[in-house]
């Protein structure tokens, strides 16, 4: 289950407005559909429950004038560091599959921990457990093309991880309660809009067009400005009353 933390580390990716006006595309389209979106997990009590964190989102923006940045700065560390543990991971699943193609004991030995996912706990427990193994097999490894240095490599990867994860939880912690609720409403709003869209596209199975439409163009629009203009989003058609 999803907590209060991860919620408002998620909320804080997304600027407010943009992410109400990505919703108000989503929920005329979950109007639009409920009937067939009800039978595969859709109901109408979601649509409306969408609608009240989209109001109460417009109610907490009105009411500040800035949200406070070290969240989002804080998560950018921990994304970066992830991103650098997670490739050093992946490197270590290739050299030790070559070395220990005949020995399964010790490739078990390093694919401890099932799926991480984005868990940065299960991240840090990983390389925490595996960085003694590529010491103890290093000259296999190595053998293999592993760099001389990867262990070393990996600590590096594991103390930043451990860093940027201990400063974000710290500004969670200092955050005024007004911007931690807004984030949180943010992160609320943005699983819920990811819902419908995994299910819209259940329920489109087969057909791309219908389910291309649900989509996260709105929101996602900015990020790709800069390289490429966005494809313009068809608007779902609102029945009338």
């Amino acid at each position: 289950m999803v907590t209060r933390k991860q919620l408002i580390i998620l909320g804080s990716r997304f600027p407010s407005r943009r992410l109400m006006e990505q919703a108000d595309y989503s929920i005329a389209l979950a109007t639009e559909e409920g009937s067939q979106l009800t039978p595969i997990g859709w109901t109408p009590a979601l649509t409306t429950r969408a609608r009240e964190v989209r109001a109460a989102i417009d109610a907490q923006v009105s009411g500040q004038s800035t949200a406070k940045e070290d969240v989002p700065r804080a998560t950018a560390d921990v994304g970066a560091a992830t991103l650098v543990a997670k490739t050093w991971k992946r490197k270590l699943a290739t050299w030790a599959s070559i070395a220990f193609e005949d020995d399964d004991v010790t490739l078990d030995d390093f694919f401890v921990g099932g799926r991480i996912g984005r868990s940065t706990p299960r991240l840090v427990e990983y390389v925490t457990k595996t960085l003694p193994l590529v010491e103890r097999h290093t000259v296999a490894l190595v053998a293999e093309g592993m760099p001389a240095d990867f262990a070393a490599q990996g600590a590096a990867a594991l103390s930043a991880l451990r860093t940027a994860d201990s400063t974000q939880e710290l500004n969670i912690e200092t955050l005024p309660q007004a911007t931690a609720a807004l984030y949180e409403a943010r992160g609320t709003l943005y699983r819920m809009i990811k819902k419908l869209n995994r299910l819209g596209r259940l329920l489109h199975d087969g057909d791309p067009s219908k389910a291309s439409r649900y989509n996260q163009t709105i929101l996602m629009r900015a990020g790709r400005a800069a390289a490429t203009p966005a494809a313009p989003t068809p608007a779902p058609s609102i029945p009338s009353a």
